[in-house]
């Protein structure tokens, strides 16, 4: 008995077991990370901290539905676990299960304590299913937490939101700057191998998810064809997921190196990038959902800038270049960049115009629409429609006769 009590005492509590699967997530080594919380929830079972750990690493290896068992069995040892009712409510947002979503996030943001950005998130759900006046009081609420300066109101509130939640320029600035700090936080430079960059031409890599069906993709997709091959080795690191779309393939053929990096830690993509020799590395994302600021932090490139992924400055020491226009981002609001700006003329947006020509384009009638009406279209999603936006749509509407809204 006493050495069954002894072994007992001498063998890691879950909290223990949970940080060794943290250093296992941060190395990239995801199913060491699984493996050790697998051992944790046998071992204690009735710890929803292991459980929503455990949810996060199957979700990352794309196991949506063991991951989702995971956070219900979280719930049920721990009914106000903010963090599972967080992350189930994500997982029922992009499902398309949006009442059930609102329900989650709900009790996310009440919960004490609770997800820092639970409350964000549940003023986006609730405009997804236009309860534009509680949605309006999150907002308000946030605005509120930022114009006090209230304890933990940068942690509470993405930069992307800031832009959403029209918060000044000086705010925008300051927390975009934050959130880049925060990923840079005890990081060190990688080693580059100037070795590989000894060839006449210009190594230039491009970072993203968003290598697939998506508007940077397709975007993307058009331009990087126009690189000239004589001056520039092109190279796409992507760490989105692979949706097998005809735009990924022709992404993948249009580059001499397309190299996934979706299962390679922050750590581990910028040592790939160093040792590749990229000489300009070009981040796609910023601060929008999924960004990998931790990669760029670790600076694998002597070069770094920012493109058409996030309107505004990234705040990221790291960042050297913001790519742009004059008339996208004009010269005079420069001050409110930490980049230098790099403006171009013309259009920032490279595009080599249509992709595939359309033998017979679908008619009106068969979308539904009036065959000599002047149609407005909104093809965004529904959390990016507020009330004010929706009132504009509805006096221009009114203004301009046998007008039209396509949803």
């Amino acid at each position: 008995m006493l050495l069954k009590l002894l072994r007992s005492f001498l063998q890691p509590g879950p909290a223990h077991l949970n940080r060794r699967a943290l250093e296992c997530r941060q190395q990239g080594d995801l199913q060491g990370a699984e493996q050790v919380l697998r051992e944790a929830a046998q071992r204690f079972p009735r710890d929803a901290a292991t459980a929503v750990n455990l949810a996060l690493v199957l979700l990352e290896q794309n196991h949506a539905a063991a991951g989702a068992a995971e956070l219900e069995r979280a719930l049920a040892l721990e009914p106000e676990n903010s963090a599972a009712h967080y992350n189930l409510a994500n997982l029922l947002r992009n499902a398309g299960r949006h009442a059930e979503a609102l329900n989650h996030f709900r009790r996310a943001a009440r919960a004490a304590p609770a997800v820092a950005l639970a409350r964000q998130e549940l003023m986006f759900a609730l405009l997804d299913r236009f309860e534009w006046e509680e949605a309006q009081r999150e907002a308000d609420g946030l605005r509120e937490q930022c114009r006090r300066a209230a304890p933990g109101w940068m942690d509470a509130i993405a930069p992307l939101t800031a832009n959403y939640l029209a918060l000044d320029a000086a705010a925008c600035k300051k927390l975009a700057s934050w959130h880049a700090a925060a990923a840079a936080r005890n990081i060190s430079p990688v080693a580059r191998n100037r070795a590989a960059t000894a060839g006449d031409r210009l190594r230039i890599a491009y970072l993203s998810q968003d290598f697939r069906e998506h508007p940077v993709g397709h975007l993307m997709r058009s331009g990087l064809p126009l690189h000239d091959r004589n001056r520039f080795e092109v190279f796409v690191y992507s760490y989105g997921h692979d949706d097998s779309s005809e735009t990924r393939r022709a992404i993948a053929a249009d580059v001499e190196n397309f190299v996934d990096i979706a299962l390679l830690s922050d750590a581990k993509a910028a040592e790939k990038m160093a040792a590749d020799g990229v000489q300009i590395l070009i981040d796609l994302a910023g601060h929008t959902t999924g960004g990998r600021l931790g990669i760029l932090a670790r600076r694998p490139a002597p070069v770094q800038a920012h493109y058409l992924g996030y309107a505004g400055t990234t705040g990221a020491a790291f960042l050297d270049y913001f790519i742009s226009d004059p008339i996208a981002t004009p010269p005079e609001l420069a001050h409110q960049f930490t980049e230098q700006l790099a403006l171009v003329p013309g259009c920032f947006m490279m595009s080599a115009g249509a992709i595939n020509n359309v033998s017979q384009p679908p008619s009106r009638a068969a979308q539904g629409l009036p065959e000599n009406a002047m149609v407005y279209a909104s093809f965004t999603s529904a959390s990016r429609i507020t009330r004010d936006v929706f009132a504009g749509w509805m006096q221009i509407l009114q203004a301009v006769p046998d007008s039209v809204l396509w949803l």
